[in-house]
């Protein structure tokens, strides 16, 4: 049983591991498209969304093929991922806020969301976007 529960966390830890250097992966990347975007006059606002799009898409491949070693099509990860995204990012925004409307400093509050975007999208991701899918028992053979 020892041997089972320091395997699991060796591998849980591991895994939070990969899932930061992604995490930090991604971000470098968007930092980059979003200054040379900007450096060559592209407004603002596009070169965030542009930025965006791209870290967000070598985020996925790396948690998928990376962090959590999914193997197989794109359809059923690819669309929880998004989902699971677009969760972390409402509930981020709503802990600034509610931070905010609590009369929290400015800088305690940002450091608030900066500290929940990671927490709530391993525990999401791990959870659910790339939770293996079990095998579907076939009424018939059972």
């Amino acid at each position: 049983m020892r041997n089972f529960v320091t395997t699991t966390l060796r591998a849980r830890v591991l895994e939070i591991l990969r899932f930061g250097l992604v995490g930090l992966a991604g971000t470098a990347i968007y930092a980059a498209v979003a200054y040379c975007l900007s450096w060559n006059e592209v407004p603002v606002l596009y070169a965030h969304i542009v930025a965006s799009v791209v870290s967000l898409v070598v985020s996925y491949i790396g948690q998928k093929k990376f962090t959590f070693r999914v193997r197989g099509g794109h359809r059923r990860v690819g669309a929880r991922f998004i989902i699971g995204t677009a969760i972390v990012v409402a509930g981020q925004s709503f802990v600034v806020w509610l931070l905010d409307l609590l009369g929290l400093t400015p800088n305690l509050t940002l450091l608030a969301g900066i500290l929940f975007y990671p927490l709530a999208s391993y525990i999401i991701h791990s959870f659910w976007t790339f939770r293996p899918q079990r095998p579907q028992i076939n009424a018939d053979s059972a």
